[in-house]
């Protein structure tokens, strides 16, 4: 009988890194084609190199990249930042990413929880992420583990 895979995630090291990197460029040629993916890279990311966002989600004392492992193997990641809107502080989930081949065992949501964790930890009062229009998936995977649809966004291309 085979053995479950064993699941993990962490806060991203060092040797990690190449394969997130790896992993966003993945995610980001994913996004790309679906509905909002374009201006969500170009415009939200201002078309940043993958490798500066994850050195700077790594290296700032209010943000945080981790990597989701499946039988110690980094099989996605998640980078997420705090910001004060307002009065509140939010725990803003930039990225969160498993390769295609790895989704449905569970590697989303230990990343989830280290996140979560890290913005207890870091007095936030809540956890954002943002879906891109028509990601069922993505929106599902939010809404059962406790997040709720708040607000959508729209955007119109003008050329």
């Amino acid at each position: 009988m085979p053995s479950e895979p064993l699941l993990d995630a962490r806060v991203a090291e060092d040797p990690d890194l190449s394969a997130i990197e790896a992993l966003a460029a993945l995610a980001r040629a994913e996004a790309h084609p679906t509905r909002g993916g374009r201006l969500l890279i170009e415009h939200d990311y201002e078309n940043e190199p993958d490798e500066v966002r994850l050195e700077r989600a790594r290296d700032r004392d209010d943000a945080g990249l981790w990597t989701g492992l499946l039988d110690g193997v980094p099989v996605g990641y998640a980078s997420a930042a705090l910001v004060d809107k307002g009065t509140v502080r939010v725990a803003m989930i930039d990225t969160l990413f498993v390769h295609p081949d790895a989704r449905g065992v569970g590697v989303a949501a230990e990343l989830l929880a280290r996140v979560r964790a890290w913005a207890v930890d870091n007095g936030a009062e809540a956890l954002e992420s943002q879906v891109l229009p028509g990601n069922r998936d993505a929106k599902n995977f939010f809404e059962r583990t406790g997040m709720i649809t708040r607000q959508m966004r729209v955007s119109m291309n003008l050329d």
